[in-house]
């Protein structure tokens, strides 16, 4: 599953500063979201809980957020799927 960007967005990650700093930042807070939901109980902790992957159903190692405006929706996704899926939208 790959995600489609817009030209508009690529042009703004490689040209504005600012654009990747407020992305790095939505993209923090929904990390540490995600990182206390776990902690919390209301996550599975991919390390201890087999849990397969939602694209290939290989084994999940990481959660993927594909909109930072909404920090607990996750996949629980592998390192591989989670590439080929590229970066979240905001």
């Amino acid at each position: 599953m790959s995600m489609k960007y817009d030209k508009g967005m690529i042009e703004r990650w490689n040209n504005d500063e600012s654009f990747r700093i407020d992305y790095f930042r939505k993209q923090s807070a929904a990390i540490r979201g995600v990182s206390q939901a776990v902690k919390a109980g209301h996550l599975p902790h991919l390390k201890t809980e087999p849990i397969t992957c939602a694209d290939c159903y290989d084994r999940a190692t990481c959660y993927d957020h594909r909109d930072y405006r909404h920090p607990l929706t996750v996949d629980a996704v592998c390192q591989s799927c989670n590439v080929k899926r590229g970066m979240a939208v905001w």
